[in-house]
């Protein structure tokens, strides 16, 4: 059963914080800009990034993502930090990357708080454009 839309809302709304922007209030035919031009993903005012926020009640990758921590949790690691990227067969322009909360609240803050949060995408590179000013 879906969770009730406050409950995916709130989660878009989070995202949206660590980021440095706000919740698209609008989907389909609505999500358009005053000026008229369609609007991509969750998150608004992100620069070039585009965020699109996906609430399941399972999904595979997700479960071997959780394994993945289990697995270090288990073996008492001294790692404390954990990334599980899966990529699919014949693609290798998209990774799926999953990571436990806590470090990706860090590479958030980051983004907006050492690199004033402005990313820059000229379609052949893609970088973190650092202040000049503190």
């Amino acid at each position: 059963m879906p969770k009730p839309p406050s409950t995916w809302k709130q989660i878009e709304r989070e995202i949206a914080d660590l980021f440095g922007g706000h919740r698209n209030p609008l989907s389909g035919s609505n999500n358009v800009a005053d000026d008229g031009s369609k609007r991509i993903g969750d998150v608004l005012n992100v620069g070039a990034l585009a965020i699109e926020i996906k609430y399941r009640k399972s999904i595979s990758s997700i479960k071997r993502a959780e394994a993945t921590r289990k697995d270090i949790k288990t073996r008492k690691h001294s790692c404390t930090n954990w990334i599980h990227i899966e990529r699919m067969n014949g693609n290798k322009k998209t990774l799926l990357v999953a990571c436990d909360i806590e470090l990706f609240k860090k590479i958030c803050k980051f983004i907006k708080l050492y690199n004033n949060g402005e990313i820059v995408d000229d379609g052949e590179s893609f970088e973190i454009k650092a202040k000049t000013e503190y």
